[in-house]
């Protein structure tokens, strides 16, 4: 991913997965499960997301296909910020529940700073886990363009229920 030094949120690795993502702290049987009820809810079917689920726990969202409900701004291309919160809230919930063992989990806190629109296709959210208690998940999203720029960024408090 190719960002302004001032706009990095983290230092990548080789193999891909940001630094300071929280590793090993789970059972990665859980995985397929929290993907397939991640892409089952509500807000996800709705709204015609996807998002899928690699074994480090980092959850990875978008939208297949943009329809004229994703869009926002007065005219152009540009995907309506209610849609990136949602799909923020999705991957920090998601790669919540997979630290959790696939518990029922909750968004307690979120926060997310827009950077630049985000225009058209082929965008993506990336969450992960930072850090977590016995009942808190504490975790960071990204949104990236087509071009691998940093759009927003999010972070929030996960509960596990």
């Amino acid at each position: 991913m190719r960002t302004q030094p001032f706009l990095r949120m983290y230092p990548s690795e080789d193999d891909g997965i940001p630094a300071d993502c929280l590793k090993g702290s789970f059972d990665p049987s859980h995985v397929a499960d929290v993907e397939r009820r991640v892409n089952e809810a509500p807000i996800m079917v709705h709204c015609g997301m996807r998002a899928r689920i690699d074994l480090n726990g980092k959850v990875t969202a978008g939208l297949p296909a943009i329809e004229p409900y994703h869009l926002g701004g007065l005219e152009g291309e540009v995907i309506n910020g209610g849609v990136l919160l949602g799909l923020v809230d999705c991957t920090l919930v998601g790669s919540a529940m997979v630290h959790f063992a696939g518990a029922r989990c909750g968004t307690i806190d979120i926060s997310v700073n827009m950077m630049r629109p985000v225009i058209g296709a082929g965008f993506e959210v990336t969450g992960y886990v930072v850090s977590k208690t016995k009942l808190l998940a504490f975790s960071r999203s990204v949104v990236t363009d087509r071009r691998g720029r940093i759009c927003a960024m999010g972070s929030g408090v996960v509960a596990k229920l």
